[in-house]
């Protein structure tokens, strides 16, 4: 099954970075692929709060209902060195609380909390952020730069295969998401491309046995930030999705997830060694049976 996604996946990624489509709320602000030294260790605390007419699960609009979902994620990767470039492996765990309600009634469709999907993640830089000691670090000039970013979402969170909404999305998935960043004043101001795609193995437990099917969801998001003061930046930017089709038994349920979001985001020093981000996001505009959602990130990360 998991060849089969990557697979898939290794299929998919060209044609993503040629279309430039974009992908729904991802990163949702500039700078967060930033270089650190080798031998670090990120953690990564992140609340995301939403309201929208879609499963947990963004990617699949549910018609007729309101979810309002806040997922509390921590993070952990370890920086290496990969072949001369940054990199290295992680690991993301989501505790999800979810209510969704039917618009007409008013009706509660589903209430529960519980763990999501388990993430892993995979990031290795291509160029501009090579493997660099702290002493090296502290006098590096932030250039353009471009990385690779993996994210493996595993089917292990909570999931009723009787309920229309749910935490866990009950199948594998796989996101590679390429960056390319770009300064011409020594990290003062940056544009931040995210060009990705992600792909998903089949729910074959959805409502009492029905097999789920969905197709890649193309993205770019573009970010343009600058620093205000020290360590502490503004970004705007626009967020969008291509694809996503969904079928059930081979039906097709849902179109193309066509959209545009509207996004803005800050950076902002907080403790030695801590970092704060904060950043909203917004549908703008969304084809027929697209989800449109709301989102608020507030995230904290640690490097020692």
């Amino acid at each position: 099954m998991i060849g089969r996604l990557l697979r898939t996946a290794i299929a998919a990624v060209p044609a993503a970075v040629a279309l430039l489509a974009p992908l729904p709320a991802a990163a949702q602000a500039g700078r967060l692929f930033l270089a650190v030294p080798v031998g670090s260790n990120l953690v990564i605390g992140t609340y995301n709060g939403s309201r929208s007419d879609a499963w947990a699960d963004a990617t699949i609009p549910e018609a007729g209902s309101t979810t309002r979902s806040q997922t509390t994620s921590v993070l952990y990767s370890r920086i290496m060195d990969v072949f001369g470039h940054t990199g290295g492996p992680g690991i993301s765990l989501p505790w999800v609380d979810t209510l969704s309600t039917d618009r007409a009634s008013g009706t509660v469709l589903q209430d529960t909390s519980g763990l999501g999907d388990p993430a892993l993640t995979f990031d290795v830089n291509f160029f501009g952020a090579p493997a660099m000691t702290a002493e090296q670090f502290r006098t590096f000039v932030p250039v353009t730069y471009s990385g690779l970013h993996l994210t493996l979402g595993t089917p292990w969170g909570r999931y009723d295969p009787n309920a229309r909404t749910n935490i866990g999305g009950n199948r594998w998935s796989l996101k590679a998401l390429v960056n390319y960043s770009i300064t011409n004043d020594g990290g003062r101001t940056w544009f931040d491309l995210y060009p990705s795609v992600r792909v998903f193995d089949d729910n074959d437990e959805y409502l009492g046995g029905q097999r789920l099917s969905q197709r890649p969801v193309y993205g770019l998001e573009a970010h343009w930030s600058a620093t205000v003061a020290t360590r502490t930046w503004v970004s705007v930017g626009l967020i969008g999705s291509a694809g996503g089709a969904v079928e059930v038994d081979g039906v097709r349920t849902s179109g193309s997830q066509d959209s545009v979001r509207a996004a803005l985001g800050a950076g902002f020093p907080t403790w030695p060694g801590g970092t704060g981000i904060l950043a909203w996001s917004r549908t703008a505009w969304r084809g027929d049976g697209v989800a449109s959602s709301t989102n608020f990130m507030l995230q904290a990360i640690h490097k020692f």
